[in-house]
């Protein structure tokens, strides 16, 4: 099945204290989703759950600390780029992959070296 997402507008709403924008409201995915950006100045949300869905965030600019269960995580940018092209040698930022034990802790598990790719499904192996 194929839902085709309709985008909706970005007019700018307030939503508390944030200035937001709706990109994708969970209506026009039919329950798939929503994309929201927002933007504001420092914020405390009430402590909340969702009992409905998940929450994702992507940190643009700032930090954004959030409270799960057990633990607490900060979230920020990235380290930024020097220019918008992918360097030839070494550059600031590049890191190698952290090791498995690492990894695990966070509910991943590598599954082999960089560049890997999976086995084809058995349906496949035939052609």
């Amino acid at each position: 099945m194929t839902v085709e997402i309709e985008r909706v507008s970005t007019e700018p709403r307030w939503f508390s204290l944030n200035l937001s924008r709706v990109h994708v409201s969970n209506a026009s995915s039919e329950g798939g989703f929503s994309l929201i950006e927002m933007s504001g100045r420092r914020y405390d949300s009430p402590l909340h759950v969702h009992h409905h869905e998940s929450e994702t965030h992507y940190v643009l600019e700032g930090v954004l600390r959030i409270h799960i269960p057990g633990r607490s995580v900060e979230l920020s940018r990235s380290v930024p780029a020097e220019r918008d092209e992918i360097p030839l040698g070494p550059h600031r930022g590049a890191k190698a992959v952290p090791p498995a034990d690492a990894l695990r802790t966070h509910g991943l598990e590598t599954l082999g070296p960089p560049g890997t790719m999976p086995d084809p499904p058995a349906s496949d192996q035939s052609r």
